[in-house]
């Protein structure tokens, strides 16, 4: 096949409706300008410092206010009726207890052993190591031979939800300190743009969102310091300040990553409005949304994707951002 004869059927392959965005991610990536964009540098802590001028205290004001906008959480007498004790036992504590003898969950059917607090560059499968310090633009197809999700999925942090669920429904203070552990961990080992977390504003979505949680739950717990609510301040910002870089790379696809990173952007720009870049962001994500729902989901409810756990995704996604628009009366 010839050149333009591969052209054409590649562009219809990808949907020719999705090739302007593929041609300016290829273009980008080629040129150098995605690099200057998503530079460390841009992302440091002296430059969240200068952006979001607050001190510790100020953060910590913002985030009393801002948690009971995140979620509501009952009181643990009301938690713990919902459901029988073994239940609770079974899916909320005994993953927490594995996790902090050193057993992490993965896809919600097995452990990997990453020891506590978790290695989150280590692959349990296959004893693999994944390279830290690095801008992921340059290990980018280069990766062990290993599937990245193995990497991918510890860094998602579900951990935090069944962690959040253990505090609240006890009050017992080790969860809550087990959860912060955990976000420390993450932020500690995965400085913004220099390892393979990065490589994925979905991947980074996720996270957030499970850390929102976090830190909406264990508000009132002595483990949810000034400097912790700080850092999730500043992670916030590193990630809305990616994605809105980047979502081209999400919008190109046509599908869940899209709508995964709209939502990002909603979410950061309605929680936060102290960063210079709030109102931006909660439009940009509001359009992007309205977007992408309209040309992802028919008429009838039915997805882009022939898929149960992305037409999940999809849902998940549209309805944690309506909720939040609700709450903060968007």
């Amino acid at each position: 096949m010839n050149a333009l004869g591969r052209l054409y059927w590649t562009a219809k392959a990808v949907n020719w409706r999705n090739l302007p965005r593929r041609l300016l991610q290829a273009y980008r990536l080629k040129s150098g300008s995605l690099r200057r964009r998503l530079d460390p540098a841009e992302f440091t802590d002296a430059r969240f410092a200068a952006r979001c001028p607050l001190n510790a205290e100020q953060h910590v004001c913002r985030w009393r206010r801002r948690a009971p906008l995140i979620l509501f959480v009952p009181d643990a007498a009301t938690l713990q009726s919902l459901a029988p004790a073994d239940l609770w036992q079974r899916e909320v504590l005994a993953p927490a207890e594995k996790a902090l003898a050193g057993d992490y969950p993965y896809f919600s059917c097995w452990t990997g052993r990453l020891g506590w607090p978790p290695d989150f560059m280590l692959d349990p499968v296959n004893n693999v190591r994944w390279p830290a310090g690095q801008h992921w633009l340059d290990t980018r197809g280069h990766h062990p031979a290993t599937d990245i999700k193995l990497v991918w999925e510890p860094s998602r942090l579900t951990l935090a939800c069944h962690l959040a669920r253990a505090y609240a429904a006890t009050r017992d203070p080790r969860w809550a300190e087990a959860a912060w552990q955990l976000a420390d961990a993450w932020i500690a080992q995965n400085p913004p743009e220099l390892t393979v977390a990065w490589e994925c504003g979905q991947e980074m979505t996720f996270r957030l969102m499970a850390l929102l949680i976090v830190a909406a739950v264990t508000i009132d717990s002595p483990a949810a310091t000034a400097a912790r609510l700080q850092a999730l301040s500043r992670l916030a910002w590193q990630t809305g300040t990616h994605v809105s870089r980047n979502i081209n790379q999400a919008l190109m696809q046509g599908n869940n990553h899209g709508l995964s990173e709209a939502a990002a952007l909603w979410t950061v720009g309605l929680l936060f409005p102290e960063f210079p870049e709030a109102e931006d962001w909660a439009a940009g994500g509001a359009a992007h949304l309205a977007c992408e729902a309209a040309k992802q989901v028919a008429d009838d409810g039915s997805y882009a994707q022939n898929s149960l756990n992305y037409h999940r995704v999809m849902l998940d996604d549209l309805l944690w951002a309506c909720a939040l628009g609700e709450r903060v009366g968007r």
